[in-house]
């Protein structure tokens, strides 16, 4: 999982000035750059396409909607508080955008022509049964 990854991985890690990251802090923003960018240089596809066992698997439930700059392990938590209000299995798929998208493409382009429903954002809410907005802890 997510937390167990990074767990082992974001010490590894350092910002762009060089600043090792923590767990606790480490945000969208630094792992898209240290993690999701460079995996999925040479496929030019999204995190989810390079892991995902299954087209299947791939189908989010919930939507995610969360600040970039916010910790991940805070929406982690939001997640999991999710799930356990609602009862949901460990299975559940969640679509995150960073995880989710394709970061090599700029479909903000396509958005800004007024062309939305092409928009992972939009096909992605179209799917989901719901949202879940994971507030940090400022907010």
């Amino acid at each position: 999982d997510l937390a167990t990854f990074l767990g082992r991985h974001a010490s590894t890690w350092r910002d762009s000035n060089g600043v090792r990251l923590d767990l606790m802090s480490i945000n969208t923003y630094q792992i898209a750059v240290c993690l999701l960018k460079p995996s999925t240089y040479h496929t030019r596809c999204s995190y989810v396409e390079l892991v995902a066992t299954s087209a299947e698997k791939q189908w989010p439930k919930w939507f995610i909607s969360h600040r970039w700059g916010q910790p991940v392990m805070e929406v982690l938590r939001c997640i999991e508080g999710h799930k356990s209000t609602r009862g949901l299995p460990d299975e559940i798929a969640y679509w995150m955008c960073a995880y989710a998208q394709n970061l090599h493409c700029q479909e903000e382009e396509e958005i800004e022509r007024g062309n939305l429903e092409s928009a992972t954002f939009f096909r992605a809410l179209r799917h989901c049964e719901g949202m879940v907005l994971a507030l940090d802890l400022e907010a």
